[in-house]
């Protein structure tokens, strides 16, 4: 289902070009897991997106990706993820809203990826023979 979809949005933004030049297309990754008991099942909507923007050209920033080995090491770690408090049968409820720290280290990551896509930009415009030849 996430592949279908998201493959199904690119397209459909991609083609759009209302002014002659397709629009910028950003999949930001803040899903962190424990909705399924999998680890893989987990991640993959990241593995899909991850996939798709390669094929597309598009971009795909992942706060997930950033702080997933710290999280998962540690689930009672609540700086970059919800609470995984333990129901009475001993499961883990299922929240994936976290607090101020992990909206900020997603606002950080756009950030950072902004920055760096600007700076490819920049770098490839100044050099267009270099980047023609890559």
């Amino acid at each position: 289902a996430a592949w279908a979809s998201n493959q199904e949005f690119i397209r459909t933004a991609l083609s759009s070009a209302p002014c002659g030049t397709p629009p910028l297309v950003v999949h930001v990754d803040d899903y962190l897991g424990h909705q399924q008991d999998p680890v893989l099942g987990e991640l993959q909507y990241n593995a899909a997106l991850t996939q798709l923007t390669r094929w597309y050209g598009t971009s795909f920033v992942s706060y997930a990706d950033a702080v997933r080995d710290l999280v998962y090491a540690d689930t009672a770690e609540t700086t970059f993820s919800a609470p995984w408090p333990k129901q009475k049968d001993g499961t883990l409820k299922v929240d994936v809203h976290f607090g101020a720290a992990g909206h900020q280290a997603i606002a950080w990551a756009v950030a950072f990826a902004a920055m760096d896509a600007a700076v490819d930009y920049c770098g490839d415009a100044a050099h267009p023979a270099d980047s023609a030849a890559a």
